[in-house]
């Protein structure tokens, strides 16, 4: 779930700081539709991963929150980036529940969330 964020989502960080990709380096839309495949990917292994949390009290307990949280967040990320309408703050929302879900595993279900890299294509 973490990996294909910061692998492929990268040109968000472009965005978010304003200025357009190099036009030497990767192409501008090439980038943002690896972005939406990983993005989909993620939220598919997110889904996945709420579906096993329903399932196990003790991580029911810890990450449900935090995970529905992120949940909603990428939810309402997409519907934005369908729109036209994603803007700076939305993707710092994102980044901020992954870190929550991150950070909760951590205290409260005594476990680590690593960043993986994703396979490249």
């Amino acid at each position: 779930m973490i990996g294909p964020r910061s692998t492929w989502v990268d040109p968000w960080s472009a965005r978010r700081s304003g200025r357009r990709l190099r036009l030497g380096g990767i192409n501008e839309m090439t980038a943002m539709v690896k972005a939406g495949a990983a993005g989909l990917f993620a939220a598919n292994r997110l889904n996945a991963g709420r579906k096993l949390i329903d399932a196990d009290p003790t991580l029911c307990k810890a990450l449900k929150e935090p995970v529905d949280a992120l949940w909603t967040s990428m939810t309402g990320l997409a519907g934005k980036f369908r729109k036209g309408e994603v803007n700076p703050a939305d993707i710092d929302s994102v980044s901020t529940a992954i870190d929550g879900v991150k950070s909760d595993a951590s205290e409260k279900a005594d476990t680590t969330i690593k960043n993986r890299q994703a396979p490249g294509f």
